[in-house]
């Protein structure tokens, strides 16, 4: 896929290895090119594997109605009985 250029691209100064030195408005400017950038990183990639572990044991305890009820009694109302086993979770661990 291509990338499109944008305005300061037409006026680059310097084009090379996905680097490009432009001027604008009197100064100069050095940034990556557009399309050198990597792709996003997934989800597993980008969050702590504390929080992911978190989440995987609240969706356990949520999926039993016994332990979402527990949980449900614990959060008294201020938040969801989700939000309650992770932070729990996050104590604890």
């Amino acid at each position: 896929m291509k990338a499109t250029l944008r305005a300061y691209e037409n006026k680059a100064l310097f084009k090379k290895q996905g680097i490009i030195i432009y001027k604008l408005f009197g100064k100069f400017y050095m940034r990556k090119a557009a399309g050198s950038y990597s792709k996003k990183p997934g989800i597993e990639e980008d969050m702590p594997q504390c929080l992911i572990a978190a989440n995987e044991f609240a969706k356990k305890m949520i999926a039993n109605p016994v332990t979402r009820m527990l949980y449900q009694q614990k959060a008294k109302g201020k938040c969801s009985a989700y939000a309650k086993a992770v932070s729990e979770y996050m104590l604890t661990h």
